[in-house]
Parts: structure tokens; sequence; C-alpha cells
């Protein structure tokens, strides 16, 4: 295990590479989202509730990731969800899921179902060192990697983000990275990645 690292999100988490095991229904979620994956409006109302999910990143950009033994999923500018710590275990009732060009998001919840069950659960990651990442597979869930950073392979990745090459020996994954992020990425430096 590489990290995490001071001032990282998972800085005082507890780390695991054992999946979960709980059954939360984020995939009856995910089966709800509209096909439609053109733009950012593309959202349905539902009432479905997902049980003993763990906050398992937070990026204090209003988005918060949640998992369990079925499935990931982010949830993105929910007020209710803000004060939610990486490790704590929540239940509440989704009332509106995104297909934000390709990405399902949660965007809304019924605030009144809200329950943190526990507190200070470990959080399950990829070590991805030697894993060519898939993102089909691999999306929300947090990867561990480290690697040499290549020549952008676009300038624009989608809403001011660049997508950068970062190898390890044979092992190749690409990054999108925000084009506002601190510390930036650029050509030729080693970085060390743990996030979804």
């Amino acid at each position: 295990q590489l990290g995490p690292f001071a001032d990282h999100p998972l800085e005082n988490a507890t780390l695991t590479t054992t999946p979960y095991t709980t059954t939360t229904n984020i995939p009856a979620v995910i089966a709800e989202a509209p096909t439609d994956n053109t733009g950012n409006n593309s959202s349905d109302a539902i009432a479905i509730a997902i049980t003993d999910a763990v906050v398992t990143y937070d990026n204090d950009f209003n988005a918060v990731w949640l998992g369990g033994g079925d499935g990931h999923i982010q949830a993105y500018n929910i007020t209710e969800l803000n004060d939610l710590e990486v490790g704590d275990k929540v239940s509440f009732t989704v009332t509106e899921i995104t297909n934000y060009f390709g990405q399902y998001e949660i965007t809304a919840i019924d605030a009144t179902t809200l329950s943190v069950t526990a507190h200070n659960e470990p959080i399950y990651y990829i070590d991805a060192s030697s894993t060519e990442l898939d993102y089909a597979t691999h999306q929300n869930i947090n990867v561990e990697f480290y690697g040499t950073v290549g020549a952008a392979l676009a300038d624009d990745c989608g809403n001011n983000r660049t997508c950068w090459p970062v190898t390890n020996g044979t092992t190749t994954n690409t990054v999108n990275y925000s084009d506002n992020a601190l510390p930036a990425m650029a050509e030729n430096e080693c970085y060390h990645i743990l996030a979804p």
C-alpha cells in the first residue's frame, strides 16, 4: 500500500483491498438512469432506497462516492450529504438519478430518510499498479497506481479536463484530470494517484 498521503481525502481512512459484501441497492438506482448521455440535464425522478452504502471518497467539491458489495456510484451537489465523512455507512432514498455524459450520478435524495448507521468503515480500493483499468468495470471505485506522466492525449476531455497517460513499467492508465486542479499534471513527472 502506497498511500494515502498528507491532506489527501483518505488520509485518515483505513484502507482495504477486500471488497465489500453488503447489498446496497445501488444497481437498482443505476438501472433507472436515463440512457441519453448527450448533456448534463438527462435526469429521471425515482424513489429507490440505498441501504448501508459506505462513503468511499469526498473531493470537497460537492461530490461524494458511495460503495457496497453490489456497486459504486457518485452523488453530486447534494447539500444533505456535505457533512458526511469518508467511512460513514449511510442509508437514504434516492429521488433523482442523472446521466452526466455517461457518468451516473445521484443528484437528489429525500433528506428525511438519511441516516448514518456506522462510522470509520474500511475504504475499499484496487491496487492498480500493474492493472490496466477499464472505465466500465472500475468507475467510481477507488484505485491506486503510480507512474510517469506522458504527453497529453487530448487537450479537452470534457468540462475543462485533460487526458494524461501514466505509465508504470508496461502498464499505462489514462487519467482524466481537471485543468484547474492542484498540483497541475505535467509531462515526465512521477505521480501517485489514489481516487475513484
